[in-house]
């Protein structure tokens, strides 16, 4: 049987249909979560899009930074998910109500957007890298400066 012939390195790639990029992003997204979770030290044990996109995690008794790092990895999801397909909205801030959950389970009731943002962030670092999150903290932060001089203006 002839191999399939190489495509030219100049060659456009193949465009995925909208099915077939929906099921990629699914597929990142629950990566996402399984390798921040690996990076925060929580065991996996299971990851499956066929069963209506879950992963899986070791469980143990649910000390503050078990709940912590698990709300992290929730954020993780859909933060990798919009980074590979932007433009597709899969998601409906499941994994948001998650993390907000396990941390409500973990602080009181006026940290819990603190610590969701605090979640996000460090969520962010890992999926995109240290460096990409500062660069954008800088832009942010240079966008909201430019902002309030031409209001003083």
């Amino acid at each position: 049987m002839k191999p399939p012939p190489l495509r030219a390195l100049n060659s456009r790639p193949r465009r995925l249909t909208k099915k077939r990029r929906q099921r990629r992003a699914i597929v990142i997204h629950e990566a996402a979560h399984a390798v921040v979770a690996e990076r925060l030290g929580i065991g996996v044990w299971h990851v499956s899009i066929d069963d209506g996109c879950l992963t899986g995690f070791v469980q143990a008794p649910a000390p503050r930074r078990w709940l912590t790092r698990n709300a992290i990895v929730a954020c993780a999801g859909d933060i990798a998910e919009r980074r590979v397909a932007p433009d597709l909205v899969l998601t409906d801030g499941q994994d948001d109500e998650n993390a907000r959950r396990l941390l409500a389970l973990a602080y009181p009731k006026a940290e819990i957007d603190r610590r969701l943002h605090r979640a996000t962030k460090r969520a962010r670092q890992l999926v995109y890298g240290q460096r990409a999150v500062e660069a954008e903290e800088g832009a942010d932060m240079l966008q909201m400066r430019l902002e309030l001089n031409e209001g003083l203006a």
